[in-house]
């Protein structure tokens, strides 16, 4: 009789060691997937300016190819506000 009364305690004390296994597991991975969440919120945003980066400087590149053609062609010569490197005419 006590043999059979020992295997009922036996089930409830693994199910207690799988229950903290599952829950170190899923700790482990929550960490994990925030760790990588965080990672590449930072790749993007370093990407993102990287582009703003390239498009202002394609911009300002139109801006002087703009200025080159207008004083070349005896137009108008389009400065940006306060640039003292511009050569426009008074």
């Amino acid at each position: 009789m006590t043999e059979f009364s020992n295997c009922r305690h036996r089930p409830s004390k693994r199910r207690g060691i799988l229950t903290l296994e599952w829950v170190l597991l899923t700790t482990v991975l929550v960490i994990g997937i925030i760790g990588g969440m965080a990672a590449v919120r930072d790749a993007i945003i370093d990407e993102m300016h990287d582009v703003s980066q390239a498009i202002g400087a394609m911009s300002l590149w139109e801006d002087e190819q703009a200025g080159a053609l207008n004083s070349a062609a005896g137009g108008p010569v389009v400065c940006p506000p306060g640039d003292p490197n511009c050569s426009a005419r008074p």
